[in-house]
């Protein structure tokens, strides 16, 4: 479901599609999703068979992206809460 909603492109058969299982999970979810569903089906644009995500590489943390941008907050800076 999230595929296709971000896709825009058709991924989900036939068969499931009108099942109660898919209809409860998309019953669970906000109208919009529903409505860009309903446009996705009707374009009847389907997704490729090599189609595949383009996810980045997030179990490399790139040290220099870090560098400098940290900052050290002393305990005595922050404000007290009580009234």
């Amino acid at each position: 479901i999230d595929i296709e909603t971000s896709s825009g492109r058709i991924c989900i058969p036939e068969t499931i599609r009108y099942s109660k299982l898919y209809a409860a999970m998309v019953g669970q979810r906000m109208p919009a999703l529903g409505e860009r569903l309903e446009l996705v089906v009707q374009s009847g644009d389907k997704l490729p068979i090599r189609w595949s995500p383009d996810i980045p590489e997030f179990s490399v943390i790139e040290e220099d992206r870090f560098d400098g941008t940290q900052e050290i907050i002393e305990a005595d800076e922050f404000e007290s809460l009580e009234d």
